[in-house]
């Protein structure tokens, strides 16, 4: 039988004891969203974000539900609390992708042909276009 051991910081954890962070995708995204408010609202407020990501790998373990603040389908963001679009999404281990959050983060989604996730669509506008950033005077 194949034993998982919970890290100590899970007992304090907002989410500790709750099943409705787990999600069935079988709903549809419309639905996911709707059953996943309660919980993205109380996990936005968890000191134990990064560490939950660490611990649960949403990407690689492709998983459904609610994890660091953030609404996962099949691996990819979908949603996150309110107030987390400034955040970037915690790296997980061995993940060599630039974070989400950031331009590099949208441009890995789209050169691995991934839907980009809301930080990285936030992060890529909130950044100035190439026309807008003033250029460097060309070398003599």
């Amino acid at each position: 039988m194949l034993s998982i051991e919970y890290p100590a910081w899970l007992k304090t954890a907002l989410c500790s004891g709750r099943s409705d962070f787990v999600l069935a995708s079988t709903s549809g995204e419309a639905t996911l969203r709707k059953k996943a408010a309660l919980p993205l609202a109380i996990c936005g407020w968890c000191p134990h974000r990064a560490e939950c990501v660490e611990f649960v790998q949403p990407r690689t373990s492709r998983f459904d539900g609610v994890c660091g603040g953030r609404l996962w389908l099949n691996g990819r963001e979908l949603a996150h609390s309110p107030g987390l679009a400034e955040e970037p999404t915690p790296a997980e281990s061995g993940d060599r992708r630039p974070p989400c959050g950031t331009a590099t983060g949208r441009a890995a989604h789209e050169r691995r042909g991934e839907p980009v996730c809301l930080s990285c669509a936030s992060a890529a506008r909130s950044r100035p276009s190439a026309a807008a950033r003033p250029r460097r005077p060309a070398a003599a």
